[in-house]
């Protein structure tokens, strides 16, 4: 083979990502993740008619947002009853 059988590799950035995602879960966090999803690849393909797209993207992330600081705070607080406990235990 000579060098010019190989193709020469596309040095440009390629961003990618996977459209046709479904969470099937009735966790509300996997629901946010799906709205999200949603709204990318409505507002990614240009039906983004009346920036609905862009407003449900926008509640979406602000959702996902308080359930995962909810669920990071139950997260310390159980971490803190562990240790607690575990100092208690000590003792």
């Amino acid at each position: 083979m000579t060098k010019s059988d190989y193709s020469i590799p596309n040095t440009d950035p390629v961003s990618a990502v996977t459209k046709h995602i479904k969470i099937y879960s009735d966790n509300p966090i996997h629901d946010a993740i799906d709205r999200i999803i949603d709204s990318c690849l409505c507002i990614d393909e240009g039906h983004d008619e009346c920036h609905v797209g862009s407003i449900e993207l926008r509640n979406a992330a602000e959702d996902l947002l308080i359930l995962a600081v909810k669920r990071l705070a139950q997260i310390q607080r159980q971490h803190e009853r562990v240790h607690n406990e575990q100092k208690y235990n000590q003792s």
